[in-house]
């Protein structure tokens, strides 16, 4: 029997613990080197199988992988790949281009403009806009929240009431995308 989280239920089936889990930030040790030398972010350790989900740098082009952590080792000083500043550059262009996102320059939306202000994630209720340093999707052009999801393939009113449809759908998976928004989080933040 799994542990009891705070909501007092099984912590494997309690949809809120669940979905915090999904967009924590990555660990400030997610930077390692593999066994064949290649820089790697950790973004899912499994500790009951020893392996875990990683974006793999090889010769500045990124992959998701699969990772078992017996050969991994921090990245220090001495790594002969550069510094950790430089890694994490390679990482963050690598997260926006894979992951369809952009830093946005400019605010994304009319309303975040008016009385109404900035609008929300249809999905988590986040407010998204360009005061609070949201990403952008390269796709739909509109915000992408960091649970991952966008406008792109959505159905839906605006704030008006106004029906709209943005097709087409984002050609990843939105697992793959929430990934890709917390490396760039990661990234940024300055680890």
């Amino acid at each position: 029997m799994g542990a009891t989280c705070k909501h007092g239920v099984d912590e494997r089936y309690c949809a809120l613990c669940r979905e915090a889990a999904e967009t924590e930030p990555l660990r400030p040790e997610a930077l390692v080197v593999t066994s064949d030398g290649n820089p790697a972010l950790l973004l899912r350790p499994r500790s009951d199988s020893g392996n875990a989900s990683a974006l793999v740098l090889d010769n500045g082009v990124g992959r998701l992988a699969a990772l078992g952590l017996g050969g991994v080792r921090p990245i220090g000083p001495t790594t002969g790949l550069g510094s950790r500043p430089q890694i994490l550059a390679q990482f963050h262009a690598v997260a926006l281009q894979m992951g369809y996102l952009f830093h946005p320059e400019r605010a994304l939306t009319a309303r975040e403009q008016t009385d109404e202000g900035p609008g929300r994630c249809y999905h988590c209720h986040i407010e998204l806009s360009l005061e609070k340093r949201s990403l952008g999707c390269t796709r739909c052009r509109y915000y992408a929240c960091r649970c991952g999801r966008c406008l792109c393939g959505y159905t839906g009113k605006n704030y008006l009431g106004q029906l709209f449809s943005q097709f087409p759908a984002l050609p990843i998976p939105r697992s793959q995308r929430l990934e890709f928004v917390r490396i760039v989080r990661f990234c940024t933040d300055g680890v």
